[in-house]
Protein backbone atom coordinates (compact mmCIF):
# COMPACT_ATOMS: atom_id res chain seq x y z
CA UNK A 1 0.00 0.00 0.00
CA UNK A 2 2.72 2.48 0.96
CA UNK A 3 5.31 1.75 -1.73
CA UNK A 4 4.01 4.46 -4.13
CA UNK A 5 4.27 7.16 -1.44
CA UNK A 6 7.48 6.19 0.35
CA UNK A 7 11.11 5.98 -0.66
CA UNK A 8 11.28 2.53 0.90
CA UNK A 9 9.49 0.46 3.51
CA UNK A 10 10.36 -2.36 5.86
CA UNK A 11 8.24 -4.97 7.60
CA UNK A 12 10.06 -6.38 10.60
CA UNK A 13 9.57 -10.12 11.08
CA UNK A 14 11.63 -10.61 14.23
CA UNK A 15 12.77 -8.47 17.12
CA UNK A 16 16.41 -9.11 16.17
CA UNK A 17 15.95 -7.10 12.97
CA UNK A 18 15.08 -3.86 14.77
CA UNK A 19 18.60 -2.38 15.18
CA UNK A 20 19.69 -2.94 11.59
CA UNK A 21 16.35 -1.92 10.06
CA UNK A 22 16.17 1.33 12.02
CA UNK A 23 19.71 2.28 11.07
CA UNK A 24 19.12 1.44 7.42
CA UNK A 25 15.81 3.31 7.39
CA UNK A 26 17.35 6.57 8.60
CA UNK A 27 20.24 6.12 6.18
CA UNK A 28 17.87 5.71 3.23
CA UNK A 29 15.65 8.62 4.29
CA UNK A 30 18.56 11.05 4.63
CA UNK A 31 20.73 10.14 1.64
CA UNK A 32 20.48 10.74 -2.10
CA UNK A 33 17.02 12.20 -2.78
CA UNK A 34 15.51 12.50 0.70
CA UNK A 35 12.18 10.83 1.32
CA UNK A 36 9.98 9.06 3.87
CA UNK A 37 10.67 5.48 4.93
CA UNK A 38 8.02 3.34 6.63
CA UNK A 39 8.90 0.78 9.29
CA UNK A 40 6.02 -1.65 9.93
CA UNK A 41 6.41 -3.39 13.29
CA UNK A 42 3.73 -6.08 13.87
CA UNK A 43 2.33 -6.44 17.37
CA UNK A 44 3.98 -9.82 18.03
CA UNK A 45 7.38 -8.26 17.29
CA UNK A 46 6.57 -5.29 19.55
CA UNK A 47 5.95 -7.73 22.39
CA UNK A 48 9.20 -9.60 21.78
CA UNK A 49 12.37 -9.23 23.85
CA UNK A 50 15.84 -8.48 22.57
CA UNK A 51 18.62 -10.02 24.64
CA UNK A 52 21.14 -7.31 23.77
CA UNK A 53 20.90 -4.16 21.70
CA UNK A 54 23.51 -2.50 19.50
CA UNK A 55 23.45 -0.86 16.11
CA UNK A 56 25.46 -2.76 13.49
CA UNK A 57 28.68 -1.16 12.28
CA UNK A 58 27.95 -2.16 8.69
CA UNK A 59 25.04 -0.07 7.47
CA UNK A 60 25.09 -1.21 3.85
CA UNK A 61 21.96 -2.29 2.06
CA UNK A 62 22.20 -4.51 -0.97
CA UNK A 63 21.41 -2.58 -4.15
CA UNK A 64 21.55 0.85 -2.49
CA UNK A 65 24.46 3.26 -2.47
CA UNK A 66 24.78 6.52 -0.59
CA UNK A 67 27.30 7.88 -3.07
CA UNK A 68 26.18 10.91 -5.06
CA UNK A 69 27.64 12.50 -8.15
CA UNK A 70 29.18 15.93 -8.44
CA UNK A 71 28.12 16.13 -12.07
CA UNK A 72 29.93 15.09 -15.24
CA UNK A 73 33.04 17.28 -15.78
CA UNK A 74 32.13 18.02 -19.40
CA UNK A 75 28.61 19.07 -18.44
CA UNK A 76 30.03 21.27 -15.68
CA UNK A 77 32.31 23.08 -18.13
CA UNK A 78 29.49 23.48 -20.64
CA UNK A 79 27.23 24.91 -17.95
CA UNK A 80 29.81 27.50 -16.93
CA UNK A 81 30.33 28.51 -20.57
CA UNK A 82 26.59 28.91 -21.08
CA UNK A 83 26.37 31.11 -17.98
CA UNK A 84 29.28 33.27 -19.12
CA UNK A 85 27.82 33.68 -22.61
CA UNK A 86 24.26 34.45 -21.52
CA UNK A 87 23.00 38.03 -21.57
CA UNK A 88 19.91 37.50 -19.41
CA UNK A 89 20.64 34.61 -17.02
CA UNK A 90 18.60 33.75 -13.92
CA UNK A 91 19.15 31.14 -11.22
CA UNK A 92 16.08 29.23 -10.02
CA UNK A 93 16.72 27.74 -6.58
CA UNK A 94 14.53 24.92 -5.31
CA UNK A 95 14.31 22.92 -2.12
CA UNK A 96 17.13 20.66 -3.28
CA UNK A 97 19.58 23.49 -2.59
CA UNK A 98 18.58 23.46 1.08
CA UNK A 99 18.46 19.67 1.41
CA UNK A 100 22.00 19.36 0.04
CA UNK A 101 23.34 22.20 2.18
CA UNK A 102 24.35 24.15 -0.92
CA UNK A 103 23.24 27.64 0.12
CA UNK A 104 26.75 29.02 0.60
CA UNK A 105 27.85 27.69 -2.79
CA UNK A 106 24.74 29.15 -4.41
CA UNK A 107 25.43 32.54 -2.89
CA UNK A 108 29.06 32.43 -4.01
CA UNK A 109 28.05 31.51 -7.56
CA UNK A 110 25.35 34.18 -7.80
CA UNK A 111 27.56 36.91 -6.36
CA UNK A 112 30.59 35.96 -8.47
CA UNK A 113 28.70 35.93 -11.76
CA UNK A 114 26.17 38.61 -10.70
CA UNK A 115 23.20 36.33 -11.39
CA UNK A 116 19.65 37.22 -10.30
CA UNK A 117 18.14 34.49 -8.10
CA UNK A 118 14.50 33.43 -7.94
CA UNK A 119 13.31 30.67 -5.64
CA UNK A 120 10.47 28.21 -5.33
CA UNK A 121 8.21 27.84 -2.30
CA UNK A 122 10.45 25.09 -0.94
CA UNK A 123 13.56 27.05 -1.87
CA UNK A 124 12.84 30.01 0.42
CA UNK A 125 16.00 30.72 2.37
CA UNK A 126 18.32 29.04 -0.12
CA UNK A 127 19.45 32.56 -1.08
CA UNK A 128 18.75 35.64 1.09
CA UNK A 129 15.49 37.09 -0.22
CA UNK A 130 16.48 40.62 0.76
CA UNK A 131 19.77 40.55 -1.19
CA UNK A 132 20.19 42.94 -4.17
CA UNK A 133 20.20 40.02 -6.64
CA UNK A 134 17.23 38.27 -5.01
CA UNK A 135 13.92 38.10 -6.85
CA UNK A 136 12.03 36.12 -4.22
CA UNK A 137 9.46 33.46 -4.97
CA UNK A 138 8.14 33.03 -8.49
CA UNK A 139 5.05 31.33 -9.85
CA UNK A 140 1.31 31.49 -9.30
CA UNK A 141 1.54 33.59 -6.13
CA UNK A 142 5.10 34.78 -6.66
CA UNK A 143 6.50 38.25 -6.95
CA UNK A 144 5.88 39.94 -10.26
CA UNK A 145 9.53 40.92 -10.66
CA UNK A 146 10.54 37.25 -10.41
CA UNK A 147 7.94 36.16 -12.96
CA UNK A 148 8.92 38.87 -15.43
CA UNK A 149 12.65 38.22 -15.12
CA UNK A 150 12.16 34.49 -15.65
CA UNK A 151 9.92 35.13 -18.66
CA UNK A 152 12.43 37.48 -20.29
CA UNK A 153 15.54 35.42 -19.48
CA UNK A 154 17.72 33.74 -22.10
CA UNK A 155 19.17 31.16 -19.69
CA UNK A 156 17.85 29.51 -16.53
CA UNK A 157 20.08 27.58 -14.16
CA UNK A 158 17.58 25.47 -12.21
CA UNK A 159 18.92 23.79 -9.09
CA UNK A 160 17.01 21.19 -7.11
CA UNK A 161 13.51 22.00 -8.33
CA UNK A 162 10.87 19.98 -10.17
CA UNK A 163 9.08 22.67 -12.20
CA UNK A 164 5.65 22.07 -10.72
CA UNK A 165 2.62 23.73 -12.28
CA UNK A 166 2.62 26.28 -9.45
CA UNK A 167 5.92 27.56 -10.86
CA UNK A 168 5.40 27.23 -14.59
CA UNK A 169 1.59 27.69 -14.83
CA UNK A 170 1.02 27.19 -18.59
CA UNK A 171 4.29 25.40 -19.29
CA UNK A 172 4.28 26.10 -23.03
CA UNK A 173 4.77 29.80 -22.29
CA UNK A 174 7.28 29.34 -19.48
CA UNK A 175 10.54 31.20 -20.26
CA UNK A 176 10.02 30.84 -24.02
CA UNK A 177 13.43 32.24 -25.03
CA UNK A 178 15.53 30.60 -22.33
CA UNK A 179 17.94 27.73 -22.58
CA UNK A 180 17.66 25.43 -19.59
CA UNK A 181 20.35 23.96 -17.36
CA UNK A 182 18.80 21.62 -14.80
CA UNK A 183 20.78 20.27 -11.83
CA UNK A 184 19.03 17.57 -9.81
CA UNK A 185 20.02 14.57 -7.77
CA UNK A 186 17.13 12.59 -9.29
CA UNK A 187 17.50 12.02 -13.01
CA UNK A 188 13.76 11.29 -13.26
CA UNK A 189 12.99 14.96 -12.53
CA UNK A 190 15.14 16.30 -15.37
CA UNK A 191 13.10 16.90 -18.50
CA UNK A 192 9.90 15.67 -16.84
CA UNK A 193 7.98 18.94 -17.00
CA UNK A 194 10.14 21.29 -19.09
CA UNK A 195 12.59 20.70 -21.92
CA UNK A 196 16.21 20.81 -20.77
CA UNK A 197 19.19 21.83 -22.90
CA UNK A 198 21.88 20.75 -20.44
CA UNK A 199 21.08 18.11 -17.78
CA UNK A 200 23.40 17.63 -14.82
CA UNK A 201 22.62 14.73 -12.51
CA UNK A 202 24.21 15.20 -9.12
CA UNK A 203 24.10 16.59 -5.62
CA UNK A 204 23.56 20.35 -5.74
CA UNK A 205 26.35 21.16 -3.29
CA UNK A 206 28.93 19.03 -5.10
CA UNK A 207 27.89 20.27 -8.55
CA UNK A 208 28.07 23.93 -7.52
CA UNK A 209 31.46 23.37 -5.90
CA UNK A 210 32.73 21.91 -9.15
CA UNK A 211 31.27 24.80 -11.13
CA UNK A 212 33.02 27.28 -8.83
CA UNK A 213 36.32 25.47 -9.41
CA UNK A 214 35.89 25.87 -13.16
CA UNK A 215 34.95 29.53 -12.79
CA UNK A 216 37.97 30.20 -10.60
CA UNK A 217 38.67 33.91 -10.24
CA UNK A 218 36.63 34.92 -13.27
CA UNK A 219 33.94 37.49 -12.54
CA UNK A 220 31.09 38.93 -14.56
CA UNK A 221 30.36 42.62 -14.49
CA UNK A 222 27.17 44.00 -13.03
CA UNK A 223 25.46 47.15 -14.20
CA UNK A 224 24.28 45.66 -17.48
CA UNK A 225 20.87 46.37 -18.99
CA UNK A 226 19.73 43.10 -17.44
CA UNK A 227 20.72 44.22 -13.96
CA UNK A 228 19.11 47.60 -14.52
CA UNK A 229 15.91 45.78 -15.44
CA UNK A 230 16.19 43.76 -12.23
CA UNK A 231 16.39 46.94 -10.16
CA UNK A 232 13.54 48.54 -12.13
CA UNK A 233 11.19 45.60 -11.70
CA UNK A 234 11.94 45.20 -7.99
CA UNK A 235 11.28 48.89 -7.41
CA UNK A 236 8.22 49.09 -9.64
CA UNK A 237 6.58 45.88 -8.43
CA UNK A 238 7.69 45.83 -4.80
CA UNK A 239 5.46 44.54 -2.05
CA UNK A 240 2.61 46.80 -0.95
CA UNK A 241 2.04 46.32 2.76
CA UNK A 242 1.75 49.71 4.45
CA UNK A 243 -1.90 49.30 5.38
CA UNK A 244 -3.07 51.02 8.55
CA UNK A 245 -6.76 50.24 8.36
CA UNK A 246 -9.33 48.04 10.00
CA UNK A 247 -10.26 45.32 9.37
CA UNK A 248 -6.56 44.52 9.57
CA UNK A 249 -4.92 43.58 6.29
CA UNK A 250 -2.82 40.42 6.10
CA UNK A 251 -0.07 42.41 4.37
CA UNK A 252 0.36 44.63 7.44
CA UNK A 253 0.79 41.59 9.66
CA UNK A 254 3.46 40.25 7.30
CA UNK A 255 5.24 43.62 7.39
CA UNK A 256 5.49 43.54 11.16
CA UNK A 257 6.52 39.89 11.24
CA UNK A 258 9.13 40.45 8.54
CA UNK A 259 10.81 43.11 10.68
CA UNK A 260 11.14 40.66 13.58
CA UNK A 261 12.64 37.73 11.67
CA UNK A 262 16.34 37.11 12.26
CA UNK A 263 18.80 34.27 11.69
CA UNK A 264 17.41 32.43 14.72
CA UNK A 265 13.74 32.56 13.71
CA UNK A 266 11.94 29.64 12.10
CA UNK A 267 8.68 30.34 10.26
CA UNK A 268 6.27 27.49 9.59
CA UNK A 269 3.01 27.87 7.70
CA UNK A 270 -0.37 26.31 7.39
CA UNK A 271 -1.85 25.89 3.90
CA UNK A 272 -3.95 28.30 1.85
CA UNK A 273 -4.02 32.08 1.69
CA UNK A 274 -2.03 32.37 4.92
CA UNK A 275 0.74 30.26 3.39
CA UNK A 276 0.91 32.35 0.24
CA UNK A 277 0.82 35.66 2.13
CA UNK A 278 3.84 34.44 4.11
CA UNK A 279 5.62 33.03 1.06
CA UNK A 280 5.09 36.19 -0.99
CA UNK A 281 5.83 38.85 1.60
CA UNK A 282 8.33 37.41 4.08
CA UNK A 283 12.04 37.66 3.28
CA UNK A 284 13.64 34.44 4.49
CA UNK A 285 17.39 34.97 4.64
CA UNK A 286 18.76 31.66 5.87
CA UNK A 287 18.28 28.00 4.90
CA UNK A 288 16.07 25.82 7.11
CA UNK A 289 14.35 28.86 8.61
CA UNK A 290 11.22 28.17 6.53
CA UNK A 291 9.04 25.04 6.82
CA UNK A 292 5.93 24.67 4.68
CA UNK A 293 3.92 21.91 3.03
CA UNK A 294 4.63 22.07 -0.69
CA UNK A 295 3.25 19.57 -3.18
CA UNK A 296 0.86 17.86 -0.78
CA UNK A 297 -0.53 21.12 0.61
CA UNK A 298 -1.38 19.56 3.96
CA UNK A 299 -3.77 21.69 6.00
CA UNK A 300 -3.03 21.57 9.70
CA UNK A 301 0.65 20.70 9.21
CA UNK A 302 2.09 24.07 10.21
CA UNK A 303 1.49 23.75 13.95
CA UNK A 304 3.09 20.27 14.23
CA UNK A 305 5.93 21.61 12.05
CA UNK A 306 6.43 24.40 14.58
CA UNK A 307 6.48 21.98 17.51
CA UNK A 308 9.05 19.78 15.77
CA UNK A 309 11.19 22.77 14.82
CA UNK A 310 11.22 24.03 18.41
CA UNK A 311 12.23 20.61 19.73
CA UNK A 312 15.04 20.43 17.16
CA UNK A 313 16.15 24.04 17.72
CA UNK A 314 15.14 25.00 21.28
CA UNK A 315 17.15 28.24 21.17
CA UNK A 316 15.27 29.49 18.08
CA UNK A 317 12.09 31.55 17.98
CA UNK A 318 9.40 29.57 16.14
CA UNK A 319 6.16 30.97 14.75
CA UNK A 320 3.41 29.23 12.79
CA UNK A 321 1.61 31.48 10.29
CA UNK A 322 -1.91 30.21 9.81
CA UNK A 323 -5.64 30.72 9.85
CA UNK A 324 -8.48 29.02 11.64
CA UNK A 325 -9.32 26.64 8.78
CA UNK A 326 -6.01 24.83 9.16
CA UNK A 327 -5.37 25.41 12.85
CA UNK A 328 -8.65 23.80 13.93
CA UNK A 329 -7.40 20.53 12.43
CA UNK A 330 -4.49 20.20 14.87
CA UNK A 331 -5.13 22.75 17.63
CA UNK A 332 -5.36 19.92 20.17
CA UNK A 333 -1.57 19.83 20.07
CA UNK A 334 -1.65 22.89 22.31
CA UNK A 335 -1.88 20.19 24.97
CA UNK A 336 1.35 18.71 23.62
CA UNK A 337 3.05 22.09 24.00
CA UNK A 338 1.79 22.50 27.56
CA UNK A 339 2.59 18.97 28.65
CA UNK A 340 6.12 19.03 27.22
CA UNK A 341 6.97 22.67 27.97
CA UNK A 342 7.39 23.55 24.28
CA UNK A 343 7.08 27.27 23.55
CA UNK A 344 5.96 28.30 20.07
CA UNK A 345 3.90 31.17 18.68
CA UNK A 346 0.78 30.59 16.60
CA UNK A 347 -0.33 33.49 14.40
CA UNK A 348 -3.94 33.17 13.28
CA UNK A 349 -5.13 35.52 10.53
CA UNK A 350 -8.79 34.77 11.20
CA UNK A 351 -11.01 35.40 8.18
CA UNK A 352 -14.02 33.08 8.79
CA UNK A 353 -13.47 31.30 5.46
CA UNK A 354 -11.41 28.67 3.71
CA UNK A 355 -9.67 31.64 2.15
CA UNK A 356 -7.91 30.22 -0.88
CA UNK A 357 -10.96 28.30 -2.09
CA UNK A 358 -13.06 31.42 -1.55
CA UNK A 359 -10.52 33.46 -3.54
CA UNK A 360 -10.85 31.10 -6.50
CA UNK A 361 -14.63 31.24 -6.23
CA UNK A 362 -14.50 35.05 -6.20
CA UNK A 363 -12.06 35.41 -9.10
CA UNK A 364 -13.08 32.58 -11.41
CA UNK A 365 -16.66 31.60 -10.49
CA UNK A 366 -18.46 34.95 -10.25
CA UNK A 367 -18.28 34.95 -6.43
CA UNK A 368 -20.45 31.85 -6.18
CA UNK A 369 -19.24 30.85 -2.74
CA UNK A 370 -19.98 27.28 -1.81
CA UNK A 371 -19.01 25.49 1.42
CA UNK A 372 -16.19 27.90 2.25
CA UNK A 373 -17.75 29.93 5.06
CA UNK A 374 -16.67 28.52 8.42
CA UNK A 375 -19.21 30.42 10.48
CA UNK A 376 -18.38 31.71 13.92
CA UNK A 377 -15.02 30.39 15.03
CA UNK A 378 -14.22 29.55 18.65
CA UNK A 379 -12.83 32.24 20.90
CA UNK A 380 -9.19 31.37 20.31
CA UNK A 381 -7.98 33.27 23.36
CA UNK A 382 -10.27 31.19 25.58
CA UNK A 383 -9.34 28.06 23.62
CA UNK A 384 -5.65 28.70 24.30
CA UNK A 385 -6.33 29.35 27.98
CA UNK A 386 -8.37 26.15 28.21
CA UNK A 387 -5.23 24.26 27.18
CA UNK A 388 -3.17 26.15 29.75
CA UNK A 389 -1.32 28.41 27.29
CA UNK A 390 -1.62 32.11 26.48
CA UNK A 391 -3.92 33.85 24.02
CA UNK A 392 -3.89 37.43 22.73
CA UNK A 393 -6.63 39.16 20.72
CA UNK A 394 -5.27 41.79 18.30
CA UNK A 395 -7.85 44.18 16.82
CA UNK A 396 -5.84 47.21 15.69
CA UNK A 397 -2.76 47.51 13.43
CA UNK A 398 -0.90 49.37 16.16
CA UNK A 399 -1.13 46.29 18.41
CA UNK A 400 0.40 43.80 15.97
CA UNK A 401 4.11 44.33 16.55
CA UNK A 402 4.07 44.17 20.34
CA UNK A 403 1.83 41.11 20.30
CA UNK A 404 4.21 39.35 17.89
CA UNK A 405 7.25 40.24 19.99
CA UNK A 406 5.59 38.98 23.16
CA UNK A 407 4.50 35.72 21.53
CA UNK A 408 7.83 35.02 19.82
CA UNK A 409 10.04 35.75 22.82
CA UNK A 410 7.80 34.58 25.63
CA UNK A 411 8.41 31.59 27.87
CA UNK A 412 5.05 30.03 27.00
CA UNK A 413 3.11 29.03 23.91
CA UNK A 414 1.00 31.89 22.57
CA UNK A 415 -1.96 31.95 20.19
CA UNK A 416 -2.47 35.30 18.46
CA UNK A 417 -6.06 35.79 17.31
CA UNK A 418 -6.01 38.53 14.65
CA UNK A 419 -9.29 39.10 12.78
CA UNK A 420 -8.49 40.21 9.21
CA UNK A 421 -10.37 41.42 6.15
CA UNK A 422 -12.16 38.30 4.84
CA UNK A 423 -12.38 39.76 1.33
CA UNK A 424 -8.65 40.41 0.96
CA UNK A 425 -7.03 38.26 -1.74
CA UNK A 426 -3.40 37.22 -2.01
CA UNK A 427 -2.34 39.08 -5.13
CA UNK A 428 -0.80 39.20 -7.64
CA UNK A 429 -1.92 35.81 -8.86
CA UNK A 430 -1.57 33.85 -12.09
CA UNK A 431 -4.70 31.92 -13.16
CA UNK A 432 -4.13 28.16 -13.25
CA UNK A 433 -3.83 27.99 -17.04
CA UNK A 434 -2.28 31.42 -17.49
CA UNK A 435 1.19 32.67 -18.28
CA UNK A 436 3.37 33.64 -15.33
CA UNK A 437 3.97 37.08 -16.82
CA UNK A 438 0.22 37.84 -16.89
CA UNK A 439 -0.87 38.26 -13.30
CA UNK A 440 -4.13 39.37 -11.74
CA UNK A 441 -3.26 42.44 -9.68
CA UNK A 442 -5.11 44.52 -7.13
CA UNK A 443 -6.20 47.16 -9.64
CA UNK A 444 -7.89 44.44 -11.72
CA UNK A 445 -10.35 43.65 -8.93
CA UNK A 446 -13.61 45.59 -8.94
CA UNK A 447 -15.16 45.75 -5.46
CA UNK A 448 -18.93 45.49 -5.07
Amino acid sequence: ITMPITKHNFQIDSVEEIPSVFKQAFMIAQTRRHGPVLIDIPKDVQQGKLKSFSYPKDNSLKGYTTKVSGGHPVQIKNAVKMLMDAERPVILAGGGVILSGASSELRQLADTLVLPVANTLMGKGAYPEDAPLALGMLGMHGRKAANLMITESDLILAIGCRFSDRITCDVQYFAPDAKMIHIDIDSAEIGKNVDVDLPIVGDAKLVLKNMLKVIGKVKRKGGTEWHKKLEKYKKEYGSCWDYNCTPIKQQRIMKELNSLIDEKTIVTTEVGQCQMFAAHYLNIKHPRNWVSSGGLGTMGAGFPFAIGAKVAKPDYKVIDVGSEGSFLMTCQDLATCKENDIHVAVLLMKNWYLGMVKQWQDLFYDKRRSHTHLGESPDFVKLAEAFGVKGILVERPSEIREALKKAMTGDETYVLDIPVDPDEHILPMVPATGQICNMIERHHIVKD
